[in-house]
């Protein structure tokens, strides 16, 4: 999804017989790839708080690719505790390229 600065994803993922093949690093990739493309250099993702999901397991790839959190503590209206973590990566043309061609 392409908000003003940045490219979101939303909802992106591999069913869990087909992680540790690389997918999920060339999904990302080449969504940063498309993004760049659009003159975009910023991805953005939101990741769950529970440390069994998200703080754990998804924050630590998302870091693992170069993102970094930038927000905390944000969630739907009405929750009882905010519970989601805001991520992000820069990027520029020439990276996203040259990590496309790496996957």
């Amino acid at each position: 999804v392409s908000y003003v600065d940045s490219w979101y994803g939303a909802h992106l993922g591999v069913r869990p017989k087909y992680r540790r093949h690389g997918y999920g690093s060339y999904l990302m990739r080449v969504s940063q790839a498309h993004a760049a493309k659009l003159g975009i250099t910023k991805l953005q993702a939101s990741v769950d708080m529970d440390a069994r999901v998200g703080r754990g397991r998804l924050l630590g790839y998302y870091e693992s690719h170069g993102a970094r959190m930038v927000q905390t503590g944000f969630g739907s209206a009405g929750a009882v505790e905010p519970s989601i973590i805001r991520i992000e990566r820069h990027f520029t043309w020439d990276i996203a390229r040259q990590e496309l061609a790496q996957s």
